[in-house]
């Protein structure tokens, strides 16, 4: 039977993701060519599988997303009709990638690629699904807002911000008949974000090259909603003029170590 999406879940490490509203669950074989001389047909045959997820929704106030990406990988079920209906279940996978993005017009939105690390193709159950989480500390970001210096002040006229942080993660199958899927190891996290302002007089307000530090707060004066902080390097700026618009002007940033989730 088909099931409506409003009705879907997802949990990861046994806790249920707040906030999201869509969910796609890609499983692939990898295939590996066969063909030789005097074939009329290509052939072929079956290695691994792999698998790899992506989420997205709203983004949560004090949820501190730097502590999962890239952590000890756990288990990812993926449902379709809440608590005890059918789903997915991976029985490990890994926060590959996490973006977080607060614009003055709209809610502050996150999207996660998880990536699966077992010898196992995702699992049916007809009653695995989980308890669906309710929203949950959403904002707006009309009420965010984003620093940058060596006394980090406020960018003026903010419309935007956006951070991802990604791992890398590394193949780590070793050759064995029960090695039907792929697993991975966790590398070097990095980050980068961007800051999109009104392009007012005077010259850029950061210029490519300089280093600093770089705040981007999910609710202005509300350190409790938490924030990402870290020493970056402007790596750009662009400046964009239309006709059917104002000026605007983004500035794009390189974490040169590591990012902190910071409340107080």
């Amino acid at each position: 039977m088909a099931y409506s999406g409003h009705l879907g879940t997802i949990a990861f490490d046994a806790t249920s993701l707040a906030n999201i509203n869509e969910w796609t669950l890609n499983a692939t074989a990898e295939e590996v060519a066969t063909l030789v001389f005097g074939d009329a047909w290509e052939s072929s045959a079956v290695g691994r599988t792999d698998v790899n997820v992506s989420c997205s929704g709203l983004a949560q106030k004090t949820l501190d997303v730097v502590a999962l990406v890239g952590a000890t990988a756990a288990n990812l079920i993926l449902g379709m009709q809440a608590a005890s209906g059918p789903a997915f279940t991976i029985s490990t996978a890994i926060l590959e990638s996490y973006t977080e993005t607060a614009a003055i017009d709209a809610m502050g939105t996150a999207s996660y690629t998880f990536q699966g690390n077992d010898t196992l193709p995702p699992i049916y159950g007809a009653t695995d699904g989980v308890v669906a989480a309710a929203l949950s500390n959403a904002y707006h970001g009309k009420n965010s807002n984003a620093l940058f210096g060596g006394v980090p002040t406020v960018f003026t006229d903010i419309q935007s911000w956006t951070i991802t942080l990604n791992a890398a993660l590394h193949d780590a199958t070793a050759m064995h008949a029960s090695e039907n899927g792929i697993l991975r190891v966790a590398g070097v996290n990095s980050a980068t974000a961007s800051v999109t302002c009104l392009k007012s007089d005077g010259d850029r307000e950061v210029q490519e090259g300089v280093t600093g530090a770089l705040e981007l707060h999910r609710t202005n004066g509300t350190a409790a909603d938490g924030s990402f902080e870290g020493s970056s390097v402007c790596t750009g700026v662009t400046i964009g003029v239309n006709t059917d618009s104002v000026e605007t002007i983004t500035y794009n940033f390189k974490y040169t170590g590591a990012v902190s989730f910071v409340v107080s």
